[in-house]
């Protein structure tokens, strides 16, 4: 084989490596993303069963914006 070809075989082999191990690193973060989105809903679902309301930040934007206006 020439040397042109070890190389490339070198090459081919190392994005082998390179494609599996981020192929493993995707996996690891879907399964991860996969877990957070199924506490978010499940948290969202128990909120609305209990009557919480969902955003309080929401409620607190538009009462400083009320009071604003009522200052002008």
């Amino acid at each position: 084989m020439s040397p042109h070809g070890e190389a490339r075989l070198v090459t081919e082999e190392r994005w082998h490596l390179i494609s599996r191990r981020v192929d493993e690193a995707f996996g690891k973060s879907e399964t991860r993303m996969l877990a957070l989105r199924q506490r978010i809903i499940a948290r969202f679902k128990r909120k609305l069963s209990d009557g919480e309301v969902l955003d309080r930040a929401r409620q607190a934007a538009r009462a400083r914006a009320a009071r604003a206006r009522k200052a002008r």
